[in-house]
């Protein structure tokens, strides 16, 4: 067995948005965490409006989480908390 290289790993990460339409808060994760390794496929999957391209924007760093820190192969970048209420 070789030894995988993380290339992307999510650290308790906690998403919350804001929900226009209901004009409320709306959280789409709550400590979750994620490893992908160097050679793997990730597939996500899910309803209209369930977070799929939220989640891509937040591992992208177009969004801050409320909670959590993502590290990959460049700086780590950490948010303890947000201006989510």
């Amino acid at each position: 067995m070789t030894n995988m290289v993380n290339l992307l790993e999510l650290r308790d990460v906690t998403i919350r948005v804001w929900n226009v339409k209901e004009a409320r808060w709306v959280q789409l994760f709550e400590n979750w965490s994620f490893t992908m390794s160097a050679g793997e496929t990730v597939v996500v999957l899910g309803g209209s409006g369930t977070g799929k391209t939220t989640l891509l924007h937040f591992i992208a760093g177009f969004l801050r989480p409320t909670k959590g820190a993502v590290v990959g192969p460049g700086p780590i970048r950490k948010i303890v908390r947000s201006g989510a209420k």
